[in-house]
C-alpha cells in the first residue's frame, strides 16, 4: 500500500484560492506566500514549500498572476514581467524567494 504523504491531506483549491485573494491583495515578494499555508501546522517546511510552489506554477501557468522582477525589495522600479519559460529557473532557487538579499525582488 502507498504512504500517503501529509501535504496529500491539504485542500489545494481552498489554498489556491487563498493565494490568488493574497496575489489580489499585493505581496512584497514570494516568501509572503507561506503566511498563508503556516496554519498547517503538521506540515514540515519542505511540504509547505512543495505546496505553494506547485500552486504557484499553477496559478502562473494559467496566467491567473504575473511574476514581476523590481529594482527594489518596497516593488517602486518593476524591471520586467517574467517570461513563463523561466520561471521554474527562478521558483527553483531559493534565494529568489528571500527579499533581503542583494538581488532582484521578485513579486506577483
Amino acid at each position: 500500500m502507498k504512504e500517503q504523504k501529509l501535504y496529500e491531506f491539504v485542500d489545494r483549491k481552498l489554498e489556491k484560492l487563498a493565494m490568488l485573494l493574497s496575489i489580489e491583495e499585493g505581496l512584497l515578494g514570494l516568501y509572503q506566500l507561506f503566511e498563508n499555508i503556516n496554519h498547517l501546522s503538521f506540515l514540515t517546511i519542505a511540504d509547505k514549500y512543495s505546496i505553494i510552489y506547485d500552486l504557484l506554477i499553477e496559478v502562473l501557468w494559467q496566467e491567473l498572476a504575473i511574476l514581476e522582477e523590481f529594482t527594489d525589495p518596497q516593488l517602486t522600479t518593476k524591471v520586467k514581467d517574467v517570461d513563463l519559460i523561466d520561471i521554474s529557473l527562478i521558483l527553483d532557487n531559493p534565494r529568489s524567494w528571500n527579499v533581503t538579499l542583494d538581488l532582484p525582488t521578485r513579486s506577483i
